[in-house]
């Protein structure tokens, strides 16, 4: 094939590759460079720096960085004879102050007697004394919590309701000292919080003993 005679001023092109290396370096067509590609990587780290930059929460670039949720529970803790204890929120319908309580004679003396709850007869625990964390039955009722589990609903007397406390499943753990028998038959763990522990106690086991049964 005959070679292209170069115009004054040109220098020859001598094989392909010359021109290839000549095209690639001015454009494709020769007439001017190629529009410069993008990096996608390092748009998206610019982005990322300036979003923490921002205060805002960076680009997830992997599946596996995404946190799992934490399982929490809700609970009611109160005052038993000092000590904080809770049931989960789900077990209780309510709590009622200075309720008025009827006194029936011939019950045990950890059972303070009847009130009425939206027109239904509900009995009311002395919840410290069935627990034996007190020596004698209180004689001034200030807090009933309403518990219910399945068709059973009992009043629980406690000396006072702190709060509704949310905390992670994982800080439940057993009891750092020996718990009394009574207790521990009813307890689902300890938790701790800021300056003191908080015993959780299993709602369900304890509307559904054979005492509370027998009586209530």
């Amino acid at each position: 094939m005959a070679r292209r005679k170069a115009k004054s001023g040109e220098q020859p092109v001598e094989n392909q590759s010359e021109l290839t290396e000549a095209q690639a370096e001015h454009g494709s067509n020769g007439n001017g460079p190629e529009p410069e590609m993008l990096d996608l990587n390092a748009m998206l780290a610019e982005i990322s720096g300036r979003l923490i930059a921002a205060g805002s929460t960076s680009l997830p670039h992997r599946q596996s960085e995404v946190q799992q949720p934490i399982e929490r529970k809700q609970s009611v803790v109160f005052i038993l004879n000092n000590q904080h204890y809770a049931f989960e929120i789900s077990r209780i319908r309510e709590v009622l102050r200075l309720p008025e309580i009827t006194r029936v004679p011939g019950l045990p003396d950890w059972l303070l007697g009847v009130m009425n709850v939206h027109g239904e007869i509900v009995s009311v625990v002395d919840l410290a004394y069935f627990l034996g964390i007190k020596a004698q039955a209180t004689s001034y009722v200030t807090t009933v919590l309403v518990a219910q589990t399945g068709d059973q609903q009992i009043g629980l007397s406690v000396d006072d309701v702190e709060q509704i406390h949310t905390f992670p499943v994982d800080l439940i753990g057993e009891p750092l000292w020996e718990v009394e028998p009574t207790i521990a038959e009813y307890l689902q763990g300890t938790f701790e919080r800021t300056d003191h522990f908080i015993h959780l106690l299993d709602c369900d086991q304890l509307l559904h003993g054979s005492q509370m049964q027998q009586f209530t």
